[in-house]
């Protein structure tokens, strides 16, 4: 998703508000977060770390990891779809 696939520019594993995020479109303030198996557990420390994100204007979209390789053209049609807002 590095690069500018989506007709913007996304980086990866970029530190954003004292966070690590997946990815992240600046010009867009969207974060686009893979969820794997240890975000189970994480439902609380991720909700906060969302809401600090949002109060910073950032919207987040977090996407399974089993879905990325389920069905990645779902979630990318979520992304397309967001970006066209």
């Amino acid at each position: 998703m590095k690069g500018s696939a989506f007709g913007t520019r996304f980086y990866s594993q970029h530190m954003l508000h004292g966070y690590i995020v997946d990815f992240w479109a600046p010009a867009r303030k969207l974060v686009i977060e893979v969820d794997g198996a240890r975000h189970r557990s994480r439902k609380e420390q991720d909700s906060q770390r969302d809401q600090v994100l949002h109060a910073h204007g950032v919207e987040v979209l977090r996407f399974p990891a089993q879905l990325m390789y389920a069905d990645l053209n779902f979630v990318l049609d979520r992304i397309r779809e967001k970006l066209s807002l």
